[in-house]
C-alpha cells in the first residue's frame, strides 16, 4: 500500500501592475477628505498603479487588473472611513488619473 500525502493548493497571485498615471487631477472635496483621515495622495497613487481596485468589491477588483493589464481603464475605490471613500480613475490612454470624494447617499 502506498502512503499519499494530502496536496494543498495555494492560488498564485499576478505580479503587480506599475501602470502610469498621467496628470493627477484632484478635488477640493478629495484633498480635503484625504488630509482628515491623514493619507497621503502618494500612497493612494501607488496602491491605484497596481491595478487591484483598492477596497472595491473582491471580484471587482480582479476584473479591474484584468482589464488595465490588457491596456483599459484603471479604477480604484480607497475607503477613508464609514460611507466615506475616493475614487480613482485612469483611462485607457494613461493621460490623467481623476481622483475624487466618493460618499454613499443614506
Amino acid at each position: 500500500m502506498t502512503d499519499t500525502e494530502l496536496q494543498t493548493r495555494t492560488p498564485k497571485a499576478s505580479p503587480w501592475l506599475d501602470l502610469p498615471v498621467g496628470q493627477v487631477l484632484v478635488t477640493l472635496e478629495a484633498i480635503k477628505a484625504l488630509a482628515v483621515a491623514g493619507v497621503s495622495i502618494d500612497d493612494v497613487l501607488a496602491e491605484h498603479a497596481k491595478g487591484y481596485g483598492g477596497d472595491f468589491d473582491f471580484e471587482e477588483s480582479f476584473e479591474n487588473y484584468a482589464t488595465a493589464a490588457d491596456d483599459g481603464d484603471n479604477f480604484s475605490q480607497h475607503d477613508l472611513a464609514e460611507d466615506v471613500a475616493i475614487r480613482v480613475v485612469t483611462p485607457w490612454n494613461r493621460q490623467a488619473t481623476i481622483v475624487w470624494l466618493y460618499t454613499e447617499a443614506e
